[in-house]
This record gives C-alpha cells, structure tokens and sequence, in this order.
C-alpha cells in the first residue's frame, strides 16, 4: 500500500483543483490548445503573480518507475530514476555501479533493447530526456 505524507496529500489536492478548473476535454481534444503545466522562475521578483505561480511548481524525484509495454503487460520493466515536474515526466536515469560490474555503456544498452513505442519513451508523448549515469 502506498502512503502519502502530508505535504505530499497537500500537493496532490492543490494539483488536481488546478486541473478540475479545466473544462470537460473529450481524448485527444487538447492538441492546438495552451496548457500551463509548469512555471519558470521569472527575471525579476516585481510580478507577484508569476512569482507565486512559479512556487507552485512540485519538482518530484521517483525511485524505480515500472511499466509495461502494451504488448507484454506480465513483463515488469523499470526506470531506475524519474523526474517530473508538476506530474508530467520530464526525464528518466538508468543508474548503474562498478560494484554491481556495470558501467554507463550497460545502461545505453538498456535504453536501446526497450520498446520506444512505450508512452513514456516516446518522443514528445512523455519525457524528454533519457540519462545513463554511473560514478565517473
């Protein structure tokens, strides 16, 4: 079961009032529509507004993400790190160690051998940017 702190509760209402403002979208009906997600830092600090905007964003850092591919819902993948901003995926990180006798060049394969017709590896769909990270 999983368990939400506090701050984490508070967040996840505050997102889903935002998105609720939303009018009713029938699937696929948001192409060619603007849809603020995420707010930059603005310059300056003379716009309360885009300043308070801004401190709503919710950076989010995931530990092992697992999906399936359509295909093979019973196959258990995962990406060993996902960041999102606001819920939306930006980027993934296939992490890997010398202890575990894996370097950087293991975890290029790994990308390369899963199903890029996943949402989540699909260009534009999901996130990104796509890391393989080891210590050097």
């Amino acid at each position: 079961m999983f368990r939400m702190s506090a701050r984490q509760r508070a967040a996840c209402s505050s997102w889903i009032r935002r998105i609720s403002k939303l009018p009713f979208c029938a699937p696929n009906s948001l192409y060619g529509k603007k849809l603020h997600c995420a707010y930059f830092k603005p310059s300056h600090g003379m716009n309360y507004d885009v300043l308070a905007q801004y401190a709503q964003n919710r950076l989010v850092v995931t530990r092992q993400v697992y999906f399936a591919p359509e295909n093979q819902p019973d196959e258990a993948q995962s990406v060993d790190l996902m960041l999102s901003v606001d819920g939306i995926p930006v980027a993934t990180a296939e992490l890997k160690n010398h202890l575990t006798g894996q370097d950087v060049g293991n975890a290029v394969k790994q990308y390369r051998a899963r199903d890029h017709r996943h949402k989540l590896f699909e260009f534009k769909k999901r996130a990104l940017v796509h890391f393989a990270v080891d210590p050097d």
